[in-house]
């Protein structure tokens, strides 16, 4: 089933105009990726990338972004995301090398499509793990990098039950379905 993007287009805007916000949108392609991803940009100044966690997209950090004022701000749909193409081949599986491969490249693959040689990151969840192997593997191209909650991919001692309960088959997907509320995001 795919998505309808006209809904999802009013929707977003919907959050932006909540926000007194309006970015601008365009698609580039990532020629190391070989994929288009869509970008919103905010602001004016010293660039920085926003790279949202899984199942989210750029329009996810519409808070943060409100709040930053005096910067370039590059909210990134990652591939599979929002209105981002997916992973073309083997770099679209699960596979934990094709994974590091696309984290790898992601950020200096973006910042090559959009003509800008380097950039502060900020990322969170699953967009601290591309944000991390983005600045290990081309620290010349990322300033600063801020993490924004726990990354995905650092080690921990225990898995919150919230995490654990997202694993057995079947659960996961009901529990994506449930509505958000002040006491599911604290759990």
């Amino acid at each position: 089933m795919g998505m309808n993007e006209s809904k999802y287009r009013a929707a977003e805007q919907r959050l932006w105009k909540s926000f007194d916000l309006q970015p601008t949108e365009r698609r580039v392609h990532l020629e190391q990726l070989n994929v288009s991803v869509r970008v919103q940009e905010l602001g004016e100044g010293p660039p920085v990338v926003l790279i949202h966690g899984a199942s989210a997209a750029g329009a996810s950090w519409v808070n943060l972004a409100q709040s930053l004022t005096g910067f370039r701000l590059i909210l990134l749909d990652r591939p599979g995301c929002g209105l981002s193409d997916p992973m073309p081949g083997d770099a679209g599986s699960a596979s934990i090398d094709a994974v590091k491969r696309a984290a790898d490249h992601l950020v200096p693959d973006l910042l090559d499509a959009l003509d800008v040689p380097s950039a502060h990151v900020i990322g969170n969840s699953y967009g601290g793990f591309f944000t991390l192997r983005s600045a290990a593997a081309a620290p010349d191209r990322i300033d600063r990098v801020v993490l924004y909650s726990w990354s995905m991919g650092v080690p921990m001692e225990t898995v919150p039950v919230v995490m654990r309960f997202g694993g057995i088959p079947g659960l996961g997907q009901i529990t994506g379905r449930m509505p958000m509320n002040a006491t599911a995001v604290k759990a």
